[in-house]
């Protein structure tokens, strides 16, 4: 499932994609040993989320299956918002009958956020679409293209090489309305590293904090599917 973006990205520089493909192997190497977190097709995540705006406590689950399949539930006390992705269609709602088939920035909105959820396996799947844009106080920063006029970044720290915050820009026009995440609390899933901390934000406003409780890889079955009923 963003603050303004905290300082201008340093103007383009020239890179050559054996630089951008040796950052990715080190951030895909930050994250557990290659051929583990690779084979991650899927995953399940269970979580406690504060909104920011109204002071309320829900529940998410998240299941991210690849970077083009995304199912999320949220449920406050007295609603419910379902978003789905499935390829180049993407639903909400607030219950299983009453989901929407949406178009433009709100399926905009959905598709980077799958593509957030996806991280740093989305570096691997589109090498060819990730470029390395410059740095940020001395953090390398990723851009993938994820879509028409939709693109991630992803902040790297030079340190650990792990991805410390994502920025998606939905580009109308001349201008961005920007989805942001902030990542902390990593934690070790089956030999695979995870945040379990989230500070959300969306065109400059915090809009909240998600705390994973617990996450599932590879599920099977029922754990691929929301629980509607």
């Amino acid at each position: 499932m963003v603050l303004a973006l905290a300082g201008a990205v340093a103007a383009p520089v020239a890179a050559q994609p054996s630089g951008e493909g040796a950052l990715i192997d080190k951030i895909i190497a930050a994250y557990g040993e290659r051929r583990q977190v690779l084979s991650v097709r899927s995953y399940r995540m269970e979580a406690g989320l504060r909104a920011r705006a109204w002071g309320e406590e829900a529940d998410v689950i998240r299941i991210a299956e690849g970077s083009s399949r995304l199912k999320v539930l949220v449920r406050y006390p007295d609603s419910v918002e379902i978003r789905v992705l499935n390829g180049e269609q993407a639903w909400r709602g607030g219950a299983a009958h009453d989901l929407v088939l949406v178009q433009g920035p709100l399926r905009g909105a959905i598709v980077l956020q799958a593509a957030r959820a996806t991280l740093p396996w989305i570096l691997e799947q589109l090498r060819t679409k990730t470029h390395l844009i410059g740095t940020r106080d001395g953090a390398p920063v990723l851009e993938i293209s994820v879509g028409e006029g939709l693109v991630l970044r992803a902040i790297i720290d030079p340190q650990t090489y792990r991805i410390v915050r994502s920025e998606g820009a939905l580009r109308m026009g001349g201008s961005e309305i920007r989805f942001e995440t902030e990542y902390s609390d990593f934690r070790t899933v089956e030999g695979v590293l995870f945040a379990f901390h989230e500070e959300n934000y969306a065109s400059g406003s915090h809009t909240g904090t998600t705390i994973v409780k617990n996450i599932q890889l590879n599920p099977v079955g029922s754990a691929l599917q929301l629980p509607l009923k």
